[in-house]
């Protein structure tokens, strides 16, 4: 199918044929001609809404697509210089500890960037 505007032409040119064809037959129409103009501007403004919503859930589902490709990835020990990001796990104090959000910050400082995934033995 074309884009939006190849469709929303199509059905402007339809909906005026038969505006004009119940015209010529006598027929009243209860819109008119100016209001079929109208509903077909309303028409395109929502074939055109369509159309970028639609390219919007498209480029979140590759994001999202990527996001799940990528998984948990171990990092080593946090180190304080390092930048994470969500699903990086580190092990810190002798446990080990996964990001939830992009974050700088030690496991024990940032607690709501970090779940923790595994306890280190007490000593």
């Amino acid at each position: 199918m074309g884009s939006f505007e190849d469709r929303s032409k199509s059905i402007l040119k339809k909906i005026t044929e038969a505006a004009k064809e119940a015209s010529h037959s006598g027929i009243e129409e209860p819109y008119g001609v100016a209001g079929v103009g109208i509903l077909a501007g309303q028409l395109i403004m929502s074939l055109e809404r369509i159309e970028r919503l639609e390219s919007e859930i498209r480029q979140l589902s590759e994001k999202a697509a990527t996001l799940e490709e990528r998984g948990l990835k171990y990092c080593g020990t946090w180190q304080r210089a390092m930048d994470y990001r969500r699903g990086d796990c580190v092990t810190h104090k002798g446990s080990l500890w996964t990001a939830v959000k992009a974050t700088d910050k030690a496991p024990d400082e940032a607690a709501p960037d970090w779940q923790l995934s595994a306890k280190g033995a007490q000593r």
